[in-house]
């Protein structure tokens, strides 16, 4: 019900946003196909992409985004100081093993860096625990992200600022200054602290 969402948009937001997504699913695509009394069947899967806006109870200050925070849903307020370009970012890739031919998913370093798997996870009569691996390029799965840099906006010090990675949905929406920005969840990343030239308008970013 309602109540379990409100819940599970403050304590797992990326479960509760995922709800809410399937629900405009539901109401964008396929109600309107029930209605004609047509068919679901080759609906095709599409990603929709949520993002709340005004949203007072899960506004904090940069300045208490902590550890305490994640894997919770935090609306932060500030100026877009610093972005970089738009680049692609490797969400997965599979690695085929050279000696049993197991397909292995791809190990996560970090910023996009992938490596291959420790060993093999293969099922021969032996065990396969292989260490050579040739990636399946034709596998890898990218999205677009960029960084973005914002700061609070409290004019009587200089106020703390933070990195934020923006992805998927539109990489490319924010710009310093005016633009307003809106990322989910669990794309804060780090670097409290610091500081910089304040732009002129502010920015929201729901983290």
């Amino acid at each position: 019900g309602s109540a379990d969402l409100v819940a599970a948009l403050e304590l797992q937001p990326t479960e509760g946003l995922s709800c809410i997504a399937i629900a405009v699913f539901e109401a964008a695509f396929v109600l309107p196909l029930l209605a004609r009394g047509s068919s679901t069947a080759d609906l095709k899967a599409k990603r929709i992409h949520v993002h709340l806006e005004n949203h007072p109870s899960s506004r904090i200050p940069i300045s208490e985004l902590k550890a305490s925070r994640i894997g919770k849903l935090a609306t932060v307020r500030g100026t877009v100081i610093r972005l970089t370009a738009v680049r692609p970012l490797v969400e997965s890739m599979t690695f085929c093993c050279v000696k049993c031919g197991s397909p292995c998913p791809a190990l996560y370093i970090d910023d996009g860096r992938i490596g291959p798997p420790d060993k093999c996870s293969g099922s021969l009569e032996d065990g396969c625990r292989s260490r050579s691996f040739i990636p399946i390029r034709e596998s890898a799965k990218f999205i677009d992200w960029r960084r973005i840099r914002i700061q609070e906006c409290i004019p009587s010090f200089l106020p703390p600022s933070g990195t934020l990675l923006s992805t998927s949905s539109n990489p490319s929406f924010a710009a310093s200054g005016p633009d307003a920005f809106e990322s989910s969840s669990k794309e804060w990343l780090q670097s409290l602290g610091g500081g910089g030239p304040p732009a002129a308008a502010a920015a929201t970013a729901a983290v």
